[in-house]
């Protein structure tokens, strides 16, 4: 039974739909370029490890993107790769505009990822600090905390900056302190219950769309509302949607004005995107008419054809039905890549396992400038530094992979020291590829040249829901830094729940409409009951939450809709010659009219009562946040 299973597996690996020759070579057919096809072998088991992949099969990858080079779409697509020419640094208008309006209000900037939000931030921070006042400088997670600490310290000065999280606290007295969200907003409660005010003339909220996070977003809509109006506030976000509703609000919860500033045009550095089949060839992910490349779409309808014909060839289960391909193996994917010359990457994957196992198995793979001994002794180098102020590091698990292979995994189950590090040698550009979860998504500066998503999917507490558009939005403002490269990729990789098509779809997308997340949990009504006192107090800030305003926003629509729908009822009623009063004709939708011969089902005035009676009924039952 065992050898059955094993041999089940074999053929699920080895069964990925064969790709047309025409596709190699840009469409051509010929037939002279036709070579056999190399499918993704089984890697072999390692022995209390994840599966690692044979060399030859990092080298038939490497073959195929060497004859794929000669496709003209891939050489378009792969046009202009490499690192720009050194310039000197030029403001754009937006950020000297943001400068300018922080003066007198607060400014929300909503610009693309890697344009210089965060040069808006230090500059303000620098003129602060020039006149010995204090900022705040608050991030959603440790991870982006801990990097934009060691950028400030390095900038400023370490004296001068202090850090707050649930892991870190040093210099909490410094002028400028670096901290999550949570941490600010604590402080905020603590002020009010000491009847002070919080430190500070400048707030800056990074990564603001976190406003609409279903678990979290709660705690950004409690900061701009109890942060005092004399600190200034400054909100960056490359994905916010209703940008100007949310100013508004702001402007009135804090009683002056909020000011949009947007950056114009497209990114500083362009996003192609590509999809990589499952032997290593690449293909745009789009064609020249910017619509979904119609190759990638005859090969995932092959690919389900001969999923569903052969009862199980890919698996059984529910993995037949997932829409997609099998992953992978980490070593083969990276082999492409390099053979691309699309390195260094970010690998995106659902769960910390998942990545922990990628990169050990990714590590000691055979791949292009993979064993550069330059790379590995600066690898070292900066691992030993590390090493003299947090010893734990050297026992961690993972230190020959980072040191002799090159790669990591970066997520929330490592130790803050150890997710220090791979932050300081992605940043150098010392690893080849990090294969992380989300987290990194929210604006850890890593340099990478390429964003890899396997799955269209993510997975949650509660199951798998689809990516939104905001979500893939900051994934793929990972991919191509703005001095570092002249462009940056997303590759759709083969994964079980992938979906090249809706990726193409969502890359197309607007961010997401910014909804609110403001609950009036016992936690939130209880720490501003002992801040404020009384219950009218606690009742003022729940009715001034951005949820509080769509709701008054949803009730207006409605009692307009309830308007028109009484004007047309008492226009019908008065043509049918009826003698329905108009109150009776809206409390009533069953009742049969005075009107001769008439029932409710035929009868035009009963409809227009029906519409005004629910009109009034959903006004009355508007969901608005209530205490």
């Amino acid at each position: 039974m065992a050898r059955s299973r094993r041999g089940s597996r074999t053929r699920q690996r080895n069964s990925t739909p064969r790709r047309d020759a025409r596709q190699e070579d840009g469409g051509r057919g010929d037939e002279r370029r036709r070579e056999p096809q190399h499918p993704t072998p089984e890697p072999q088991r390692r022995a209390g490890g994840p599966p690692r992949a044979s060399a030859s099969a990092a080298e038939d990858a490497s073959r195929v993107a060497s004859r794929q080079a000669r496709s003209r779409p891939l050489r378009e697509l792969l046009e202009g790769i490499g690192t720009p020419d050194a310039a000197p640094f030029r403001p754009d208008p937006f950020q000297t505009e943001a400068l300018a309006a922080l003066e007198a209000e607060d400014v929300l900037v909503t610009a693309p990822t890697g344009s210089g939000k965060t040069w808006i931030a230090r500059e303000e921070i620098r003129r602060l600090l020039a006149q010995a006042k204090r900022a705040w400088y608050t991030s959603p997670l440790k991870a982006l905390t801990n990097s934009k600490y060691h950028e400030f310290c390095d900038e400023f000065g370490a004296e001068r900056v202090g850090i707050l999280t649930g892991d870190r606290k040093e210099r909490a007295d410094a002028p400028l302190i670096v901290g999550t969200t949570e941490v600010y907003r604590n402080q905020l409660f603590d002020a009010l219950r000491g009847g002070q005010q919080v430190n500070a003339d400048l707030v800056v909220l990074d990564e603001a769309h976190y406003l609409a996070d279903e678990e979290r977003g709660h705690v950004w809509e409690e900061a701009i509302i109890l942060t005092p109006p004399r600190v200034r506030m400054l909100l960056l976000s490359a994905t916010v949607g209703r940008a100007e509703d949310f100013a508004g609000w702001i402007a009135e919860v804090r009683g002056h004005s909020c000011r949009v500033i947007p950056r114009p045009g497209a990114r500083p550095v362009p996003l192609r995107a590509a999809f990589l089949y499952p032997d290593g060839g690449l293909t745009p992910l789009f064609d020249g008419r910017g619509q979904f490349n119609p190759e990638i779409a005859r090969f995932m309808q092959t690919a389900k054809s001969e999923r569903q014909s052969s009862h199980g060839r890919f698996g059984r289960g529910a993995q037949t039905r997932r829409p997609g391909l099998p992953e992978m193996p980490p070593s083969i994917l990276l082999a492409a890549l390099g053979s691309y010359d699309l390195l260094p990457a970010i690998v995106f994957l659902p769960t910390r396992r998942r990545c922990d196992e990628a990169a050990a198995e990714a590590a000691f793979a055979p791949r292009r400038g993979g064993g550069n001994p330059e790379r590995r002794e600066e690898r070292a180098r900066v691992l030993e530094q590390l090493v003299e102020q947090y010893p734990e590091m050297r026992r961690h698990r993972h230190w020959d992979i980072v040191l002799r292979g090159g790669v990591a995994s970066h997520h929330a189950g490592h130790m803050p020291a150890w997710k220090l590090a791979i932050e300081h040698l992605m940043s150098a550009g010392l690893l080849d590829a990090i294969f992380a979860t989300a987290t990194v998504a929210a604006g850890v500066d890593f340099p990478a040249r390429t964003v890899v998503l396997e799955n269209i999917d993510v997975r949650t507490g509660h199951g798998w829901r689809p990516l939104t558009a905001s979500e893939l939005q900051q994934m793929t403002g990972r991919a191509g830094r703005r001095g570092r490269d002249r462009v940056g990729f997303v590759v759709a990789a083969p994964g079980l729940h992938q979906n090249p098509q809706k990726l193409a779809s969502l890359l197309n997308a607007p961010p997401d409409p910014l909804e609110s997340r403001f609950r009036a949990t016992y936690t939130t009504l209880l720490n501003l009951l002992d801040a404020y006192g009384t219950f009218a107090q606690v009742r003022d800030i729940a009715e001034r939450s951005f949820a509080r305003r769509d709701d008054a926003e949803e009730l207006a629509r409605l009692e307009r809709a309830r308007h028109e729908a009484e004007r047309r009822l008492q226009t019908e009623l008065a043509e049918a010659g009826c003698d329905l009063p108009p109150e009776a004709a809206r409390r009533t939708r069953a009742q049969k009219p005075s009107c001769v011969g008439s029932t409710v089902r035929s009868c035009p005035v009963a409809s227009s009562a029906s519409v005004a009676a629910a009109a009034a009924s959903s006004s009355s039952r508007s969901g608005a946040v209530t205490v």
